[in-house]
């Protein structure tokens, strides 16, 4: 079966066509989609689809830069591109980058883009050909690596049926034999929070992929594959099932050998999460799942070890993260509306809204956004803290590291927040005053320094000395804050806002808001909402 990847960024578009077309009559199925061009090439990489149906036009990375950076890379995977007949010139560009065809959004009949779709399909067929003849000629290695590619694809991707999967993975010579599936996770074994240098990176996980399989290879005919960064799939041969003991014991003994291997060749610490057993290949995805949910529970544990479906593990990890979400609200918290927005999240997070360590990283994350930017405060040495913070959450391991992080942090900001309270009458007075009228577009540092009965050159240098900001910087924070805030809650335009919140101009508007928030407006609240 060949599997696709849609790259569009209207939900419409994106849904009629995974709806109207016959996939599964045509030996095909959709196994991913993403939003813009960025998206498409962090999915084209990760899931390596056999076609792609792409726009031209879309936010953050358009499609034909999208192409190109693919075909740096690939020129055997099928592009189509949708497009309207205004684009046509964008069509042509497409075609010397090397797309198969295109589709135009404005007609959509489900028997022309079938039809485009069937075309382009007989042309992966007759190269599907023409590869297997050269794969006749080639070496057995090069062959058993492309059904090794096969095994890894039907693995990992729910959605991807391979017909006689048990005759192709036979061929890796597991067959008839109970197996068992383990996630591995890597770390440094010191961490430093630092990131090493992207070619050093890649060259120690190709070494760690090497070592893995010499070692379940020599064992057992194990099979190994990197799932993404840092985290491995193991498919093992199991002892007997009957067994507990034994089973355990064979798990333990082989995870305690990969640990000093990884740790003595290449300093890096090692965390496992075992499956439950099958004797049938067909049932690995259902076996890779459990692996990966053993190895998250294990991660927020700090366990270096879990199998999958004990209930005193399962108990733990409730009590674990019960335990952590209790620690985080008792965090010292730095203004009443950071604390709100806490609460909100952690209410989520009970009712099960919790699925992976990812999740939870970028949670504490945009915690950490909210506290730098409730502040109200753009110091140099507070946005480097929070970058430098930022970065040793994204390192951390357990629930317990990430706890402490977070108190090291707020507690910095809740004694920043004192240290910058001790200001003077006149500047207390200016930001009271700047908080209750930074909607209104005249507010300006004279009428400012006239409420506060001094001369605004005096004003303006005692702002800036106290508070860190100048008098119109702190004034568009208060401002960008309550924008941020409409264009979430409301069905506000852009233009709309910008008034709303003291802007005459939507472009100025437009410009002040990416400064301080990284992106436009617009861009943003797509990003919220979806």
């Amino acid at each position: 079966m060949y599997t696709v990847l849609i790259v569009e960024d209207e939900l419409l578009v994106s849904a009629g066509l995974k709806s109207m077309v016959h996939w599964a009559d045509m030996d095909m199925a959709v196994i991913g989609e993403a939003r813009n061009g960025k998206q498409g090439l962090e999915k084209y990489r990760q899931l390596k689809p056999d076609m792609i149906l792409t726009d031209i036009k879309m936010p953050v990375m358009d499609g034909l830069e999208m192409i190109t950076q693919i075909r740096k890379e690939d020129t055997e995977t099928r592009i189509i591109v949708l497009t309207c007949y205004e684009e046509f010139d964008l069509v042509r560009q497409a075609f010397k980058l090397g797309i198969s065809d295109y589709i135009l959004k404005l007609k959509m009949l489900p028997e022309e883009i079938e039809q485009v779709i069937s075309k382009v399909y007989e042309e992966m067929i007759q190269s599907q050909t023409r590869r297997k003849t050269e794969d006749n000629r080639t070496n057995q290695p090069e062959r058993m690596n492309h059904i090794r590619n096969q095994c890894r694809d039907y693995i990992l991707h729910a959605s991807c049926a391979v017909p006689g999967f048990g005759k192709i993975w036979g061929k890796l010579g597991m067959e008839e034999r109970e197996m068992a599936v383990c996630m591995l996770e890597v770390f440094p074994y010191q961490q430093k929070h630092q990131s090493k240098e992207g070619k050093q990176e890649e060259k120690t996980e190709a070494v760690i992929l090497d070592l893995l399989q010499e070692l379940v290879s020599k064992d057992n005919g194990g099979q190994v594959w990197q799932e993404r960064e840092k985290r491995y799939l193991i498919v093992l041969g199991i002892p007997d099932r009957n067994d507990q003991q034994k089973r355990e014991a064979f798990f333990r003994d082989l995870t305690f050998r990969m640990r000093i291997l990884i740790r003595s060749r290449l300093n890096r610490n090692t965390v496992f999460g075992f499956s439950s057993f099958t004797d049938f290949p067909e049932e690995l995805q259902r076996l890779y799942r459990e692996a990966a949910k053993a190895l998250e529970m294990a991660v927020f544990l700090g366990e270096d070890f879990l199998i999958y479906g004990a209930v005193e593990n399962q108990q733990k990890y409730e009590k674990k993260t019960g335990d952590f979400w209790e620690q985080m609200e008792k965090l010292e918290i730095v203004t009443e509306s950071y604390q709100q927005n806490v609460m909100k999240e952690i209410s989520f997070m009970r009712n099960g809204g919790l699925s992976e360590s990812a999740d939870v990283k970028e949670i504490l994350i945009r915690w950490i956004h909210w506290v730098s930017f409730d502040r109200g405060i753009q110091k140099k040495e507070v946005l480097k803290f929070a970058l430098e913070t930022v970065e040793q959450i994204r390192c951390s391991a357990t629930l317990q590291e990430m706890y402490k992080i977070m108190d090291a942090y707020s507690r910095a900001m809740k004694q920043g927040a004192k240290d910058t309270s001790m200001v003077s009458r006149e500047v207390a007075e200016t930001i009271s005053y700047i908080k209750q009228h930074y909607c209104e577009s005249d507010l300006s540092l004279s009428t400012a320094a006239r409420k506060a009965a001094m001369h605004k050159d005096y004003l303006s240098k005692l702002f800036k000395q106290e508070t860190g900001s100048g008098f119109s910087e702190y004034v568009n924070i208060q401002r960008i804050k309550k924008a941020q805030e409409l264009l979430i809650t409301t069905h506000m335009k852009s233009y709309e806002i910008a008034q709303e919140v003291g802007f005459q101009d939507e472009s100025y508007f437009s410009r002040v808001f990416k400064k301080f928030v990284g992106i436009r407006p617009n861009e943003y609240k797509r990003r919220e909402m979806t």
